[in-house]
């Protein structure tokens, strides 16, 4: 089964300290996927929505338990 797709046209990524998972944000969404299968564990909707909304950075916390996203419209979100 296919992975959904975002759209990439500015994307950000980032991996968990452990490698086992990653994070790729783009204007489609934010998606938290599996490293080794490409599966998505969570899809994390509700910030950077709008025209300034783009989102500007994504990080992990550093035990792999938290996503933290940056938007365009100067706001930061801790999943």
């Amino acid at each position: 089964q296919p992975a959904e797709t975002i759209d990439l046209p500015e994307f950000r990524h980032a991996f968990s300290q452990d490698g086992r998972r990653f994070v790729i944000a783009g204007r489609g969404g934010i998606a938290v996927r599996d490293s080794l299968t490409g599966d998505t564990v969570a899809t994390l909707t509700g910030h950077a929505e709008g025209v300034n909304g783009s989102i500007s950075d994504v990080a992990f916390s550093g035990d792999g338990s938290r996503v933290a996203t940056a938007s365009g419209d100067r706001t930061a979100r801790i999943w």
